[in-house]
């Protein structure tokens, strides 16, 4: 049985990069005492892997991770987030487990929040600049090296909303095997534009969805 774990990663831990991660889920369902089903060879470990690995810096409230079971294992769904939880620190913690249905080669889009941390009203007239052009090119890199896309048109923002320390911009961002973008190249491009380094930017994942956009998480 592959079962597939939902979690958060938050405060000082969106600061832990992908590899530490995986080391630290590694350590923790080895010591969830779950039913485990370990590769095969001289060096024995448990069969995870991790959907949409996110950049340095970038929080979330929707990772997903898929542990492998032993054979004719059953495991109650609240009895693994249970025993994960016991051994995994607060701001990584487990909020949904189930046997894995939708493959994750499934996802084609993700949500953020981007926060812009300054005067929330200059930085709203300046994403507001920013985001009436008819068209932003910016160059993205790729594993052959790099191409020039327009954000216009991969790009949706769904809602902003002006706080009193910050101005935050909701989007919805391709993430699957054919087309992704990494939401610090919408950041990085509007921070460019504004010409202001003194603004601050809070990125956090809050969905993954299929191509249907119905949520994965």
């Amino acid at each position: 049985m592959m079962m597939r774990v939902w979690f958060e990663k938050t405060g000082r831990l969106k600061y832990i990069s992908h590899l530490d991660l995986n080391r630290t889920m590694l350590r923790a369902v080895s010591r969830s005492g779950l039913p485990l089903w370990y590769t095969q060879g001289f060096n024995r470990h448990p069969f995870i892997t991790f959907a949409l690995p996110l950049s340095l810096g970038v929080a979330s409230r929707c990772e997903i991770m898929d542990v492998r079971l032993a054979d004719e294992a059953v495991v109650a769904p609240k009895d693994a987030i249970t025993a994960l939880n016991k051994v995994l620190p607060p701001e990584l913690q487990v909020f949904r487990a189930a046997e894995a249905v939708q493959k994750v080669g499934q996802i084609a889009f993700a949500t953020y929040e981007l926060d812009f941390i300054g005067q929330s009203e200059t930085i709203e007239r300046q994403f507001t600049d920013f985001w009436i052009r008819n068209q932003i090119l910016v160059f993205k890199k790729t594993k052959s090296g790099g191409k020039e896309v327009d954000l216009k048109g991969i790009v949706e923002i769904t809602k902003t909303t002006r706080l009193d320390d910050r101005f935050r911009v909701v989007t919805l961002l391709p993430a699957g095997s054919e087309e992704s973008l990494n939401p610090t190249v919408l950041t990085a491009a509007f921070i460019e534009f504004a010409n202001d380094d003194t603004i601050g930017v809070s990125i956090t994942r809050t969905a993954v969805m299929n191509k249907d956009k119905q949520d994965f998480c």
